[in-house]
């Protein structure tokens, strides 16, 4: 099998609040934004904490891209100081964050991007990536494993290629921490995710991709799988980290 080790360009929750730390809201009423709610659309979410040129062209800019894609996404302009934002604020952990900052938030929660001052809409259009790699976002940021599964439509994700995914994925020691995404190669909605993973849009080949929570790849397996290779897998990844677990030469280890 396989295996190299790089990265897919994606960032952890944790990884995105630690890369960030170095007058009332207008648009929406924060108390009854949920971070948990079942939302359909994109939230792009405004945070600022000055009423200054950059919060304003920031606002203008952002109100102009919605204006285009009406029905598509939500926007909400939240002032970091306001008592009634506190619960987002401290959920995005952005208090200490530059600002003004744009979150944008897939359907599922993940957040896909943090945009800095100054806006514009090729910034913006990039942030609303395909379902699967809000998928792969979502487990990362919640601490995950994410085995992406890549077959062609009418393949069973149960055939032989993903049996070894299947059984790692079945037992109780890495159910919780593991999240599968399976995605159609010809779909050309992922076609910016296949590239990220080096994978032929045109591959009839069933291929597994394991991806730590850092977002690096572990491994990348070609064909019929084995539940024992991924155990080997996370093993030899938990042994290179510090003591502890919770560091290693490519980023923080699974839990």
């Amino acid at each position: 099998m396989g295996k190299r080790s790089t990265s897919l360009g994606f960032l952890s929750l944790g990884i995105l609040a630690t890369a960030m730390l170095a007058s009332d809201c207008l648009a929406v009423n924060t108390a009854d934004l949920d971070p948990t709610s079942s939302e359909t659309r994109y939230q792009f979410l405004l945070f600022w904490k000055q009423a200054d040129a950059a919060t304003s062209q920031a606002r203008q800019t952002l109100d102009a891209f919605a204006a285009k894609r009406v029905g598509q996404l939500i926007v909400s302009d939240i002032r970091v100081g306001d008592p009634a934002a506190q619960k987002l604020v401290k959920h995005y952990g952005v208090s200490r964050a530059p600002m003004p900052l744009v979150l944008t938030v897939a359907p599922n929660g993940a957040v896909t991007e943090a945009i800095m001052h100054p806006l514009d809409d090729k910034k913006l259009a990039a942030a609303i990536v395909s379902p699967a790699s809000a998928d792969c976002l979502k487990g990362m940021q919640d601490g995950k494993i994410v085995f992406v599964c890549v077959h062609r439509q009418g393949t069973s994700p149960k055939d032989g290629a993903f049996e070894g995914v299947q059984q790692f994925a079945a037992d109780k020691n890495y159910r919780k921490v593991t999240q599968l995404v399976h995605v159609d190669p010809v779909d050309p909605k992922e076609g910016t995710l296949l590239k990220q993973l080096k994978i032929d849009p045109q591959t009839c080949s069933p291929t597994t991709v394991m991806v730590a929570p850092s977002g690096a790849t572990l491994g990348k397996f070609v064909g019929s799988t084995t539940k024992a290779e991924f155990v080997k897998t996370l093993t030899a990844l938990k042994s290179a980290c510090c003591p502890g677990g919770t560091c290693g030469p490519n980023g923080c280890c699974p839990k």
